[in-house]
């Protein structure tokens, strides 16, 4: 019996590491489902606490007094462990089940935090409760053997506590990212099944048989859980279904490829690709993209770098995709560039955007920070020309630190004399009202600001002094082959097309920057508001452009031009880089202090603007139909609508990919082959793109399909199309050891059924 109380001792902190694990693992698991907001973090410990709490009163109950202490505490940790697994059976259902109980909940947004609450006690109650209810029972336990109640409790909390310590640092800084969630669960499970093997195999001998037969059982159903629970579905967990969830407004990722999965201290990061992009989650939530948000990548490094005279070095808080970090560094004013980045799992994701970032992070000048952005430029004592903040959404757990008062000064203090502070704000999922509370935030520490918005995102332009720009600066930038051929890409041809983006400037007005609340350390006020309305999928259109603002922001801008240059060159930008402004032109020409001549082209750039916008806000109709007659094979139907989308819109990759497809049907190879190469000059990673320019080229006797090919299985290598198309022009080469070779590849990405198809292939020619 000298041994019981050490076992117990052993198992007692064991039973302490395991619930934190639990918890850390199911977290992980969980947010990407419900949103990693605060109130889901609270929820989720809310609910381990609850578990814990009503296990301890459980271990309470007259019963439990009738069975030997020791066996109780090897029951609850073998509850724990197997009711632990057990949640692995139902975490690829988590997703849906959360969309259908959210959906039922309308508005109300107490209930879907019900929902959520519920989800977790699926998974994380019966573990909490069975591991809470073993410290008592160890108590019970240790008392009753060794007669000693002050000891029993002073050793079992204290070796509980350190378990606990333990857990955390093991489960949260080494384990998770090593071993995943699934497998942190598993491995915990049995750590908890070998401590109540070791508890029942303890016992005295005259229980002996019986508790060898429990030990099998234990151990028999710890097995065949292991062997059938099922692999985790990353890609249906990291769909992002929480977002706007109540109008049932989450992203589809039903066509999306899996390239990436990796889950560090954290986050879970993973990378998706889809023909028109390749998107970089963060816990479920999409984070960047070379697709819709590029502009606002690209602009939030350019547009600061323009207008700083002499910029020579600069920090970005936050890495994303890596594309700000390049167009910072098409600069060659700039010396070095600090990059701070929370999580090593974004910088280990980037070679897959090495179409935006061009892999910056091999420059020179770039230099990694692994931390936090916050405690980097308080620890710091260096300074900057330029600093970027580009975080993600506010309503993330955390996050709304970086939009802070406090954060604010820290920046201040940190930018040099005549400095630039550039930050990035969305304004999808939150309200006018919340917008406002942000931007009033920014100006209460930075006396100017100016706002571009770009695609529905605001970069603010923050500075301790009026900003000052010229024609001629923007020209020297514009010289730069680099920095031309990385807005070339995002359709900016001119200084004009950079700054027509302009939306309004405080303090020349003062409407959007008002609110009686400011976001501060205090109050966290931005933690708890966004989520509710991110929930609601709440999205508030910015207030229209009032030309009284936006014409002195352009003449600041441009001070060493004429009215007449200024005017001309405003509105030409506007119809054809930002049509959505076109009743600025119309405004503008309205206005009495305009030449007749002047007065006239603005107002037929406002007709030829405003006919874009509305071409271009059709071409989502067009495309839908043009699709739905291209699947009915109605070719000769569905050109003229991708025509008519790309006569508007020349970039549409998407479009121009379709468009290929349906001439290729027509029998028009070379029209088709003209368009394809567009669609992949527009999208490097574009495979379905490649793969049926590779079948048009081999169906032309060109050897010029097998690289194409070879292209789209690098950027794709999930592509089962790709697979068919190369295995059949090797089977008719008659290179059967090739085509193996290829086979094997396909193997490794595809599963059953596509495998058993392109064996199908080989075997025909064999």
């Amino acid at each position: 019996m000298q041994r019981l109380p050490h076992l117990l001792l052993f198992a007692i902190g064991l039973a302490g590491t395991l619930g934190v694990g639990y918890q850390i693992a199911w977290t992980r698991l969980l947010v990407p489902v419900v949103g990693s907001s605060v109130y889901a973090f609270t929820i989720i410990l809310t609910t381990v606490l609850l578990g814990i709490g009503v296990g301890a009163l459980l271990a309470a109950l007259p019963q439990l007094r009738q069975v030997s202490y020791q066996r109780a505490v090897a029951l609850t940790m073998g509850i724990g462990a197997c009711s632990a697994i057990a949640g692995l059976f139902a975490v690829n259902l988590l997703p849906e089940l959360f969309a259908v109980m959210a959906q039922r909940f309308g508005e109300r947004t107490w209930l879907l935090f019900m929902a959520q609450g519920a989800l977790t006690a699926c998974v994380l109650f019966v573990p909490a409760c069975s591991l809470g209810a073993a410290l008592p029972l160890g108590i019970a336990a240790w008392r009753h053997a060794a007669g000693s109640a002050g000891w029993a409790v002073g050793g079992m909390y204290a070796m509980n506590t350190l378990g606990a310590i333990l857990g955390s640092l093991l489960a949260g800084f080494f384990l998770l990212p090593l071993l995943g969630a699934t497998h942190l669960v598993l491995g915990g499970a049995a750590l908890g099944i070998a401590a109540a093997v070791a508890l029942l195999l303890s016992q005295p001998s005259a229980r002996r048989s019986r508790a060898w037969l429990q030990a099998g059982a234990l151990v028999a159903l710890f097995a065949c859980s292991v062997a059938t629970v099922p692999e985790t579905d990353i890609t249906q967990l990291q769909r992002g279904i929480f977002r706007g969830i109540h109008h049932n407004t989450g992203l589809s990722e039903i066509k999306t490829v899996l390239l990436h999965a990796e889950e560090g201290t954290s986050a879970t990061v993973t990378v998706f690709r889809t023909p028109n992009s390749t998107v970089l989650k963060v816990n479920g939530k999409a984070d960047a993209s070379t697709g819709g948000d590029v502009d606002t990548q690209y602009l939030i490094g350019h547009i600061p770098l323009f207008l700083h005279p002499t910029p020579g070095s600069a920090c970005i808080i936050g890495y994303g995709s890596g594309a700000t970090v390049h167009a910072v560094s098409t600069h060659p004013q700039i010396q070095s560039i600090d990059v701070v980045e929370i999580e090593q799992a974004v910088l280990n994701a980037s070679r897959y955007f090495h179409s935006i970032n061009f892999n910056v992070l091999h420059d020179p000048r770039v230099h990694l920070f692994l931390e936090d952005g916050r405690n980097f430029l308080q620890r710091r004592e260096a300074t900057y020309d330029i600093i970027i903040s580009q975080p993600s959404n506010p309503w993330i757990a955390g996050i709304s630190s970086l939009f802070t008062t406090e954060y604010y000064q820290a920046v201040k203090e940190r930018i040099n004399r005549g400095g630039l502070f550039c930050q990035w704000i969305q304004t999808y999922e939150i309200s006018a009202s919340t917008r406002q509370v942000m931007l009033q935030t920014l100006t209460s520490v930075f006396p100017y600001v100016t706002v571009f918005s770009i695609d529905g995102d605001l970069i603010c332009l923050a500075a301790k002094q009026p900003l000052r720009g010229s024609a001629a600066l923007y020209a020297e930038r514009l010289a730069v082959e680099a920095v031309r051929r990385s807005l070339d890409r995002i359709q900016i041809n001119d200084a004009f097309d950079l700054f027509a983006s302009a939306y309004t400037q405080y303090p020349t007005e003062r409407v959007p920057f008002s609110s009686s609340t400011r976001n501060t350390d205090d109050n966290l006020w931005l933690e708890y508001r966004a989520p509710i309305e991110m929930y609601r999928g709440t999205n508030e259109p910015l207030a229209p452009v009032r030309l009284e603002v936006f014409v002195p922001v352009i003449r600041q801008l441009f001070p060493d031009l004429s009215t007449e240059e200024l005017i001309s060159n405003t509105a030409r930008s506007i119809a054809r880089r930002y049509p959505e402004r076109w009743y600025v032109l119309d405004e503008w020409a309205r206005s009495s202090e305009q030449p007749p001549a002047l007065a006239r082209d603005l107002r037929r750039r406002s007709k030829d603007a405003q006919a874009r916008h509305e071409a271009l806000s059709q071409n989502g109709e067009r495309f839908t139909r043009a699709n739905a007659l291209a699947r009915a094979r109605r070719y000769s139907d569905a050109v003229p609508l991708y025509e008519a989308i790309l006569a508007t819109d020349p970039r549409d990759g998407a479009a121009h990919r379709m468009l290929a497809w349906s001439l290729t049907r027509l029998g028009h190879g070379n029209r088709a082959w003209t368009h394809y190469q567009q669609a992949i000059d527009l999208n490097v990673d574009d495979f379905e793109a490649l793969t049926n320019m590779a079948a048009l080229a081999l169906s032309s006797g060109k050897q010029e399909g097998v690289d194409l090919l070879e292209r789209a299985l690098q950027t794709n290598p999930h592509y089962g199309t790709a697979y068919r198309i190369y295995l059949q022009f090797l089977r008719d080469q008659r290179q059967f050891e090739q085509a193996q070779s290829i086979l094997q590849r396909a193997h490794r990405y595809l599963g059953e059924e596509e495998r058993s198809q392109l064996e199908q292939i080989v075997a025909s020619a064999q």
